[in-house]
């Protein structure tokens, strides 16, 4: 057993008491400190890669503490190298005493240390889905709604026998097919009837609200004349529009003249009116008339090409809903207090509170319903990968004035190509070898497709789309497809569904869904208006000024990390090509942003180059001090004369014996 060095001094800690050790820990000689990338949050871990073994007072120390708590007990291993300039001792690695490792015989303790606890915590309940509560203060963003398409159907059955006197004919008029999620109209059925006068109360459809509609009439009636006494008719298929039928506007569809008896005409065609102005209060009759009362043989429909009338319109509703959520770091925070039960609390991030990630609203089905008692159910992992689908997150856990630190940030702020942590050029046994495991050919982005029955879901435009890149290399998938929604029509439909059927649950109620927030609500501290400074330049899309959520579309969420992206697949070649998507409608946006369309890699930086380069290292002593400065930098070294850089993957060091070690470094 080797007698405490002068160099490092060990530490238990606990309930805020220190216990210095007596014998430095039997493989501390041996044992290595490393540095590695996290694959899945590109951030730098620091872990230590063996266990320790105590002797005597110090295993004695541990084991009153198992032997009081067991593997609950909470005991911090902290180790302090001397700073010979200063003559102190200062913090070189502290992690928690994993005691469901913990090995107990006769002359010895054995444990395991966790790395940084703080990570273990969020590790351990990585998975675990949280109900979170909502403040009553909390954000809200007033929805003042989408503007939808519309569509009601109609149809004509028309079946008069002989009759002597034919003046005013109003055809049974029943609705087939109701489309119209707004309110904009009132139908109502017709049976069919014969007046010699005109009638206002045998109106098909009524406005409830000033509109513009097309409005379209295809008919087919046959009309037989028995006798044409007392002069010849004029028989016409006729459409009124207006507050009362003897003011409305009369326009006519079609018209013969009948010139003798027993003569029968088939009235066949289709009348439109365009970008029609309805007023509120407007109604719409449809008649079959004569210039004078005239006698019928009979006038009837075909039975299989009847009348059918549609109205098609764009309107929005004109109720306001408050949605209640929270903010990004205020969900994350209290995502990551249930994991680690209020342990840890610290998150340094600049892009969840600065710029538009900190106007994101993160809501539930549930919130957008209004249901009682709506909490948001997700958890961290789902979180991270939302936020690394929409805007390149990345995360570390540092530990940062003494405190550990949850940091997350865009991914190009772990690449830092203008801090250099160190720079070594004693180097042996070196090799470079291409990252063929880490080439990715095909992309998927954006959100889980959403299936929707309306006309107006097959334009929603967040949804996944796929890319690849033609190349002879079977190269990897990168899955960026959040698990957080941000369809614009699945917020719209959760609210008019709820509102309409009045249903107690839906299949969306635990959902959580993004809602981009933009500016401060008049008399409000906490409610904000939809941010639409985005647009939707589309002509053909039915929502208009009154789209949102555009700065989440999967386009752009592919360019707020196109550099990382890029280095992925540049060794696959440079054409990204837009390969398919659930639903075939191509957004183009604000600034020209085009969904469905390639991307030229040759346009855009990397942030670093597949390629690995291995070597042999002795190990600067004040290897933690510089990492932990500059971790986002990169480390240079020289082979063969020249100098070359890399971003660490994976380094080490062994601070009892400072045995030369083997590093892994990322090209830049």
């Amino acid at each position: 057993m080797n007698i405490f060095p002068s160099k490092f001094r060990f530490l238990f800690e606990r309930d805020g008491i220190q216990y210095e050790c007596k014998y430095s820990p039997d493989e501390w000689n041996n044992n290595v400190l490393n540095w590695n990338r996290s694959s899945d949050s590109a951030g730098i871990m620091i872990k230590y890669s063996t266990s320790f073994t105590f002797i005597k007072e110090d295993a004695d120390y541990l084991r009153d503490c198992f032997n009081t708590d067991g593997v609950f007990a909470k005991v911090r291993f902290v180790v302090e190298e001397y700073d010979y300039e200063t003559f102190s001792f200062k913090p070189y690695y502290s992690g928690d005493i994993d005691f469901y490792s913990y090995e107990n015989s006769k002359n010895k303790v054995s444990i395991v240390t966790s790395d940084i606890s703080y990570k273990a915590s969020i590790d351990a309940n990585l998975d675990t889905t949280y109900e979170i509560d909502i403040p009553n203060a909390s954000d809200f963003v007033r929805y003042d709604g989408l503007r939808l398409k519309n569509s009601i159907k109609l149809t004509t059955d028309i079946s008069l026998g002989e009759d002597p006197s034919v003046y005013y004919l109003y055809p049974s008029i029943f609705v087939i097919g109701d489309e119209s999620f707004i309110p904009t109209f009132q139908t109502q059925n017709i049976v069919e009837q014969n007046k010699l006068e005109l009638n206002n109360d045998l109106w098909f459809c009524k406005a409830l609200k000033s509109v513009q509609a097309n409005v379209s009439i295809q008919y087919e009636i046959a009309v037989k004349i028995k006798s044409i006494v007392p002069k010849d008719p004029t028989v016409s298929i006729v459409m009124y529009i207006g507050s009362s039928i003897k003011s409305a506007t009369r326009t006519v569809l079609a018209s013969h003249k009948f010139t003798s008896g027993g003569e029968t005409y088939n009235f066949n065609g289709s009348y439109n009116w365009d970008n029609l102005n309805i007023t509120k209060g407007d109604r719409m009759f449809f008649l079959i008339e004569g210039d004078v009362t005239f006698w019928t043989e009979y006038i009837k429909t075909n039975i299989d090409n009847p009348v059918y009338i549609s109205l098609d319109y764009n309107d929005r509703s004109d109720v306001k809903k408050d949605i209640f959520g929270l903010r990004p770091l205020d969900l994350l925070s209290n995502l990551v207090n249930k994991a680690t039960e209020g342990q840890y609390n610290k998150i340094k991030s600049d892009l969840l509170t600065i710029g538009e990630v900190s106007n994101m609203l993160i809501t539930s089905g549930d919130l957008i319903r209004g249901t009682s008692g709506a909490k948001i159910k997700t958890s961290i992992k789902d979180f991270f990968q939302a936020f690394k689908s929409m805007f390149g997150a990345a995360y570390t856990f540092r530990n940062i004035d003494g405190v550990e630190t949850l940091e997350i940030e865009n991914i190009n702020y772990f690449y830092d190509r203008n801090t250099m942590i160190t720079e070594v050029g004693d180097i042996n046994d070196y090799s470079m070898k291409v990252k063929d495991n880490d080439i990715y050919n095909k992309l998927k982005i954006g959100y889980e497709d959403q299936t929707y029955d309306e006309v107006n879901g097959k334009k929603e435009f967040n949804t996944t789309l796929e890319f690849s890149i033609n190349s002879k290399h079977n190269g990897k998938e990168l899955n960026l497809v959040s698990p957080y929604r941000a369809d614009m029509y699945g917020i719209e439909f959760t609210i008019i569904d709820y509102e309409q059927q009045e249903t107690t649950d839906s299949d969306n109620d635990n959902d959580v869904f993004i809602i981009h927030t933009g500016s401060q609500i008049s008399g409000f501290i906490n409610g904000y208006s939809l941010n639409r400074n985005y647009k939707i330049l589309n002509i053909d899309n039915f929502a208009g000024d009154t789209a949102f959520n555009v700065y989440l579309s999967p386009k752009r969420c592919l360019l707020r990390q196109i550099e990382y992206i890029k280095s992925l697949f540049m060794f696959s070649g440079s054409i990204l090509k837009f390969a398919s998507s659930p639903k075939d409608y191509n957004v183009t946006s604000t600034g020209n942003i085009i969904e469905h369309s390639d991307i030229n890699l040759d346009g855009y930086n990397y942030l670093f180059k597949p390629i690995n380069h291995e070597f042999e290292t002795i190990v600067p002593r004040n290897i933690s001090e510089l990492i932990e400065e500059g971790y986002r930098g990169y480390i240079a070294f020289i082979n063969e004369g020249q100098i070359l850089k890399g971003f660490i993957e994976s380094i080490s060091e062994n601070p009892g014996r400072n045995k030369s070690q083997k590093w892994k470094l990322i090209e830049l």
